[in-house]
């Protein structure tokens, strides 16, 4: 359950976003609640149709991202890395490292089959 200071950030974000800003950044300390804040952002997110990229630095958090969406009964891919990915699930989740070892790869792949 929110407590009523993340229900006022949830409002500010979804304020922003309908006046037009595309990119929100959202800063707060250690036990604040991120990731129930994130929960509630991506469970909206994905029951009206968007996808959703997490992205975290660090495997722990993104395996403790995993855990709260699986007990919100939501399905989600991983890109990390010797992990098996499901691109197809609308809610994603990365390591920022494996995300651009990913992007590197790719821009390596389409430079190759360019030249």
């Amino acid at each position: 359950m929110l407590r009523q200071y993340q229900f006022d950030i949830l409002d500010s974000i979804q304020k922003a976003a309908l006046e037009g800003h595309k990119k929100i950044l959202l800063v707060l300390p250690t036990g604040a609640g991120k990731t129930q804040i994130f929960l509630e952002i991506t469970k909206h997110a994905a029951v009206n149709g968007r996808e959703v990229l997490i992205l975290t630095h660090r495997r722990e958090l993104l395996f403790q991202a995993g855990t709260k969406l699986r007990e919100s009964q939501f399905d989600y891919g991983r890109i990390m890395a010797d992990e098996p990915q499901d691109s197809t699930l609308p809610i994603q989740i990365a390591t920022t490292q494996s995300l651009n070892r990913k992007a590197v790869r790719a821009r390596k792949t389409a430079l190759q089959r360019a030249g």
